[in-house]
């Protein structure tokens, strides 16, 4: 599936962009260093945990508006290409409808 989104460019632009907001929530700051790669996802997560505990509200938020807006980007390409006859505006309200009606 990776492969078959790389060949469209609107993806392939929004997929190096979340891989980039991705690599550098792996390496951590002082020394950009490769954190550990782990298989357990309990130590992951506590790892995950105490990464967050240290981070301040700022760069928490900064974090969610970057992943939302990552979210939105990725979803924008999707219906980009499964509806190429849509315009602008109206991939623009199928994507508001989509995030205003969204679940967790």
């Amino acid at each position: 599936m990776i492969v078959g989104i790389l060949r469209k460019p609107h993806l392939s632009a929004v997929l190096w962009n979340f891989n980039n907001v991705v690599r550098n929530l792996c390496y951590k700051k002082e020394n950009k260093t490769p954190v550990q790669r782990m298989d357990n996802q309990s130590e992951a997560q506590e790892i995950q945990y105490s990464i967050y505990k240290k981070m301040t509200a700022d760069e928490k938020i900064r974090l969610a508006t970057n992943l939302y807006s990552t979210a939105r980007k990725i979803k924008r390409a999707e219906l980009q290409n499964k509806y190429p006859q849509l315009t602008e505006a109206e991939i623009d309200k199928k994507l508001r409808d989509i995030f205003l009606h969204a679940r967790t």
